[in-house]
C-alpha cells in the first residue's frame, strides 16, 4: 500500500457556451499512482458525484470530466478526488463562462 501521487492543479477554465469540453484530472507523473491504484471521482458544485453514464450531458470518462454541451448553469467549482485505502488527494476546477 502506497500513498496516492499528487494531482496536477487544474485552475480556472473559461468555457464557451454549447462547446464540447474534456478536462483531465491528471497526476504529476501523468498516470494514476498509488497501490492499490486510486479510484477517480468528479464532484459537481453541489458535491454530488458526476455521472459515469456517457449519455449524461456532464459525465466522467476515466479521469476526464466531460461537458457535451456547456451551459451557463455549469459555472462553479468541481472537485476531482483520487482515493484508495492509503488516503485521498483532490484538485479543484473552477468553471467560468466565456464572454
Amino acid at each position: 500500500m502506497t500513498e496516492i501521487d499528487d494531482l496536477v492543479p487544474i485552475g480556472p477554465q473559461v468555457l464557451a457556451e454549447n462547446s464540447l469540453e474534456r478536462i483531465n484530472c491528471s497526476f504529476v507523473n501523468n498516470v494514476p499512482g498509488g497501490i492499490p491504484l486510486p479510484d477517480i471521482t468528479w464532484y459537481d458544485p453541489s458535491g454530488t458525484p458526476v455521472a459515469t453514464d456517457s449519455g449524461s450531458r456532464i459525465h466522467m470518462d476515466k479521469t476526464f470530466l466531460v461537458f457535451t454541451s456547456v451551459r451557463s448553469s455549469d459555472v462553479g467549482e468541481y472537485t476531482c478526488k483520487a482515493s484508495n485505502i492509503a488516503g485521498e488527494k483532490q484538485s479543484q476546477l473552477i468553471v467560468e463562462m466565456a464572454g
